[in-house]
């Protein structure tokens, strides 16, 4: 079994737990796992819309709002409208969506 310390790393393998497992047997372990999981294929996903994706960015360059632009304007209308609420905000990364949510939490516990 896998310890809390991370000392000595074990790998289930077909449902048993072997070990322990040093650094290269990890990469190993991994890449036999790989080679036999199933991934999305991103290409072939993404041949199907490429045509769509190339008309948006060529857009997005053609005006030149590369920040703010109206597809951040759409992006957040339709996702508000996705997950059924008045508004969403668009956040350029997650550590500053923390940083904006910790905020209001801590505005909102003073005014209440």
């Amino acid at each position: 079994m896998p310890t809390s310390e991370g000392v000595s790393p074990w790998a289930s393998v077909k449902g048993k737990w072997v070990g322990p497992v040093s650094a290269a047997g990890w990469v190993r372990f991994y890449s036999v796992v790989a080679d036999l999981m199933q991934f999305i294929d991103l290409a072939a996903q993404q041949a199907i819309i490429k045509d769509k994706i190339d008309r948006c960015i060529q857009a997005v360059l053609s005006h030149g709002k590369y920040i703010m632009g109206p597809e951040v304007k759409e992006l957040e209308e339709r996702l508000a409208s996705f997950v059924g609420t008045k508004h969403a905000i668009g956040y350029d990364s997650s550590r500053d969506t923390l940083f904006l949510i910790a905020t209001v939490r801590l505005v909102l516990n003073c005014v209440n």
